[in-house]
């Protein structure tokens, strides 16, 4: 038996199962937008009366996150970046 006729049909399958599993990996976030602001609001460490929310991905994977930027009434605020696919924190910073 030939190597040619063993190797190309599993290099074909190979690609055609990276092919499907790229095509069924979703790009959504599983983090709704709702509910990265409920966690940056409840991770604030004061009242929250303003909130803002943007969709980013980052680093070299692309990993989806949300940023959320949470301020108080006497102009505090921070800034969370939420993991898009488990919801947690990956960075606080804080402005007075």
């Amino acid at each position: 038996m030939r190597p040619a006729k063993v190797v190309l049909p599993v290099v074909a399958l190979v690609l055609i199962a990276v092919a499907i599993s790229a095509r069924t990996c979703s790009s959504e976030p599983w983090i709704k937008q709702a509910d990265a602001v409920a966690i940056a609001t409840k991770n604030a460490g004061f009242p929250v009366v303003e909130s803002q929310i943007r969709f980013v991905r980052q680093g070299i994977d692309e990993r989806p996150a949300w940023v959320v930027g949470v301020k108080a009434a006497d102009g505090t605020a921070r800034t969370f970046v939420i993991d898009a696919r488990d919801g947690t924190i990956n960075r606080v910073e804080s402005t007075q």
